[in-house]
């Protein structure tokens, strides 16, 4: 058995994998095709190319036993998110609603929606019932199954019956395009020859260095996925001082998180400048450590740069086809929900990165609900002395007030002290504040990050 793209065979001969068809792994192989599996990249296969008996990958889609969504939906996800689970399958047109109103006149009281709106041109049956047009609920827009409707030719009007053949409230109103909607549940769907496979994006350690005396304690840990913490100390004493970054970043728009060792509380650090490869901190004495939290620029994480010291670095992949049959199915349920439950510990499920179209906001969300948020806001231009507050409302909802902030500002003006701070928390949104001492500054901008228990965590 094997895969055919662009006319060319991948893989071959029999497949005596132990893996079911739609079985997701992982592997430190580095084949483009393994045993009937391959890599989970989004990528798109033609379901003639896949030699296979029945049970194939075609039939196990279209009965419901692999998870997919629509083509269009996995591209959006894929788009958004970087990755997606599910199997990329079948295709949806938007679908148009009209409101069916209780009383067209007024437009009181939207009743149903329906997929058509002028009835008076629709085909009728031998029992004047319309045919092709469908009612849904005024609500959740879910078809209504078995509902129709019938013109009434004594009377003149149109009725609608339910699935038990029972009249509804409802007679000689047609459907009006004002109040049209888009049903979010899509329209008919549309079967595909090709189909798409997950895209999952391991989040595994791929470069790390550790904090030693040689490197000013400067460490990092860079994930598959972009993301990297890094951080160190400078014991250069007071001033200016200018860090480089081991990994670049892919804005400036980062979380930088800095404290100042002193026997003075008071004698904090003053202002930072950032860059993508360096950050500028005004010092009030030697010693200073700092963190940088953030995705990278795409060239560090490139698959040449990988340092694999003592790091499991894995490819994910997907089985499209073996060598077993349906009688090789497992029919203990018992032993098969044992495994259901297992822990599979916590990982990402959604990401965003910042972007100027987001207004620099992140968010990194985790299987079990905890989530990490952040955002770069501008404050603006402050004199000596002057205060400033900016409410910011959260990507994600948090179940509760008990989360964990932390506010770090940004200015150019290095003989000026910068001072942040937050207040009036809520599981939407946090006011942000900044106070400037020591003479005008120019484009003051706070860098906070929320750390705690999303509300998808009580669900």
């Amino acid at each position: 058995m094997g895969i055919l793209v662009n006319e060319n065979q991948i893989g071959g001969g029999a497949s005596n994998t132990s893996h079911n068809i739609g079985d997701i792994f992982y592997t430190t192989r580095t084949d483009n095709s393994l045993n009937g599996a391959v890599e989970c990249n989004g990528n798109q296969y033609n379901f003639a190319d896949i030699n296979g008996g029945d049970n194939n990958i075609q039939s196990l889609l279209e009965n419901g036993k692999l998870p997919y969504i629509t083509i269009n939906e996995f591209d959006a996800m894929v788009a958004e998110q970087g990755g997606c689970g599910s199997f990329g399958y079948g295709t949806t047109d938007e679908l148009v609603l009209y409101p069916v109103y209780i009383d067209q006149a007024d437009h009181l009281g939207i009743k149903f929606y329906s997929n058509v709106l002028d009835w008076n041109s629709v085909q009728k049956d031998s029992n004047d019932v319309l045919q092709g047009v469908k009612l849904y609920d005024k609500t959740t827009y879910q078809e209504l199954v078995g509902w129709y409707v019938q013109y009434d030719v004594m009377g003149g009007w149109y009725c609608i019956y339910n699935s038990k053949d029972e009249l509804q409230n409802l007679e000689g109103y047609f459907p009006d395009s004002n109040d049209t909607v888009t049903s979010p549940t899509g329209g008919e769907f549309q079967p595909t020859t090709y189909f798409k496979v997950p895209k999952k994006l391991s989040r595994v350690l791929v470069r790390t260095q550790k904090p030693t005396i040689d490197n000013n304690r400067t460490y990092f840990n860079l994930y598959a996925d972009g993301w990297v913490e890094q951080g160190g100390e400078d014991s250069t004493g007071s001033g200016v001082k200018t860090i480089t970054l081991p990994i670049e970043m892919t804005t400036d728009r980062y979380v930088l998180i800095s404290s100042t060792v002193s026997e003075q509380p008071a004698d904090g650090i003053g202002v930072f400048q950032k860059s993508t490869t360096q950050i500028q901190i005004n010092k009030p004495n030697s010693r200073c450590e700092w963190k940088v939290e953030g995705y990278a620029s795409s060239s560090e994480y490139t698959k040449d740069k990988w340092n694999y010291q003592n790091i499991q670095v894995e490819r994910c992949m997907v089985q499209l086809f073996n060598s077993t049959t349906d009688t090789a199915v497992a029919t203990c349920n018992q032993v098969l929900a044992d495994v259901s439950a297992l822990n599979q510990g916590d990982y990402v499920i959604e990401t965003q990165i910042p972007t100027p179209e987001n207004n620099y906001s992140w968010y990194r969300l985790y299987k079990s609900g905890w989530v990490e948020q952040g955002k770069t806001t501008s404050i603006g231009n402050l004199s000596d002395g002057q205060s400033s507050s900016v409410e910011d409302t959260f990507v994600i909802t948090m179940a509760n007030t008990n989360y964990q902030v932390i506010a770090t500002p940004t200015a150019s003006n290095y003989s000026n002290r910068v001072f942040a701070n937050f207040g009036d928390k809520t599981t939407t949104g946090l006011l942000v504040g900044v106070r400037n001492i020591g003479g005008n500054t120019n484009s003051i901008t706070v860098n906070w990050q929320v750390s705690g228990m999303s509300a998808q965590g009580n669900n």
